[in-house]
């Protein structure tokens, strides 16, 4: 996997491998008309029952400026040609035919205005918009939780996280550290 450029970036591709997910950060995005690319933050990919699932995931601290244009930008970002060839590029990666049905989810992962939310609901269907600051309690912490659960054992209650998740493993040490007392990440949910 390429180097990414930002830690926000890092941390949603941990959090889709702990989830399952083949993560690629930095594909050749799709040549558009003008000059440039539509390139996918970070993508996650996996078979889940029979069925190619592919998580589009675009992601920012924070999202500025004028609502009417970002929202414009993202529904570039997630146009039907970027999709078709982002399920395309994954189909033969995975040796699936055209034909067979895919499932593809479009996250933005962002702190967003009330504005800038609507503007990219109003330009971007089916999307599944998560603020970044609940991101880490509601959704990555539960998700390492699941994890540590699914793997524990009576000679090794508390599993470590592999050395590839460094970011996860950080945050896990950095709660740690803040409340040593806590043996689980299940009371850290709610923070």
């Amino acid at each position: 996997m390429p180097f990414v450029s930002t830690w926000t970036v890092e941390l949603v591709a941990e959090w889709l491998q702990l989830e399952g997910y083949m993560a690629e950060t930095r594909l050749p995005g799709l040549s558009v008309p003008g000059g440039g690319r539509y390139e996918p933050d970070v993508v996650g990919v996996r078979m889940d029952n029979g069925r190619l699932k592919i998580r589009h995931c675009e992601v920012a601290a924070g999202l500025i400026g004028n609502p009417k244009t970002t929202g414009e930008r993202y529904a570039k970002k997630f146009s039907p040609e970027v999709c078709e060839w982002v399920t395309a590029h994954f189909r033969e990666l995975f040796g699936i035919e055209k034909g067979k049905e895919c499932d593809y989810e479009k996250w933005v992962i962002a702190n967003a205005s009330v504005e800038m939310k609507e503007a990219l609901r109003r330009n971007v269907t089916d999307l599944h918009l998560e603020r970044f600051d609940d991101f880490i309690p509601g959704t990555v912490l539960p998700s390492i939780r699941a994890w540590q659960d699914k793997m524990k054992t009576p000679k090794n209650p508390r599993p470590t996280l592999s050395q590839g998740l460094w970011l996860l493993r950080l945050l896990v040490q950095l709660l740690d550290y803040v409340d040593p007392d806590k043996k689980t990440l299940a009371s850290r949910q709610a923070r």
